[in-house]
């Protein structure tokens, strides 16, 4: 592979961690390396791993954005939610409430729940990497 192709294949590896599945599997050995004091800058697989986190970080930012352009984002992610709930129950499986549009009603709550267990706690630890392992 030439130089562009690493870069492209990297830039996809990374974009692709974004996904939340892939971002929940990875997401507790990201954290057990960071709370433990072990997350080594000089780790390759350590430093993959932080910038799969970072992508995700950015890839949820938007919340922490003004109230216009967050409800502009969240409009947009919902509509992709409730498609994928709507394919979802096309073949048979129940879809996840964030991705039922059935349960709308508890659109607020899992909203709080998503800030609090995803992007409060991804955005505190990485914090903490920045300022305390140095």
């Amino acid at each position: 592979l030439n130089q562009y192709e690493r870069f492209v294949q990297y830039l996809e590896t990374h974009i692709l961690a974004t996904d939340l599945a892939l971002y929940l599997k990875k997401r507790n050995d990201f954290f057990e390396l960071v709370k433990s004091g072990e997350f080594d800058w000089k780790n390759n697989s350590h430093l993959k791993l932080l910038l799969n986190m970072l992508m995700t970080a950015a890839d949820i930012s938007a919340i922490t954005r003004h109230w216009e352009l967050q409800h502009r984002v969240a409009e947009i992610v919902y509509a992709e939610f409730y498609e994928q709930g709507d394919k979802e129950r096309e073949i048979g499986v129940e879809p996840v409430p964030l991705l039922d549009q059935t349960k709308v009603t508890d659109l607020p709550q899992l909203q709080v729940e998503w800030v609090f267990l995803l992007v409060l706690t991804l955005f505190v630890l990485l914090l903490f990497l920045c300022f305390c392992s140095f």
